[in-house]
């Protein structure tokens, strides 16, 4: 008999239905300046990408905002871009320059 992970639904979307033995490797790996956060929506937009953000990343999304430096592991699923993990390298780190791009 085969287990499974429940589902994880953010905003009202399925993201994963895996089995539990199974383990999922990072796609891709991206790094810069946050544009804007969602907390609500579970969102985090980085560079011209938005990523559906889980509950267990190394950081918190409350915790990061515009401007911040992060780093991201990822995957894409059914055209939707998932942060696996979200990490605060740096606060604050180039928000005039950020800003002044706009």
């Amino acid at each position: 008999m085969k287990r499974f992970i429940r589902s994880s639904t953010l905003a009202g979307a399925t993201l994963l239905a895996l089995p539990a033995a199974a383990q999922i490797q990072p796609a891709g790996y991206t790094e810069g300046f946050v544009r804007s956060v969602d907390v609500r929506q579970h969102t985090l937009a980085l560079g011209a990408e938005t990523y559906t953000v889980g509950n267990s990343t190394t950081t918190r999304l409350a915790d990061i905002q515009p401007g911040d430096a992060v780093e991201v592991q990822y995957i894409v699923q059914g055209g939707r871009w998932i942060a696996l993990d979200v990490r605060k390298t740096g606060e604050r780190a180039g928000f005039l320059l950020f800003n002044a791009t706009k």
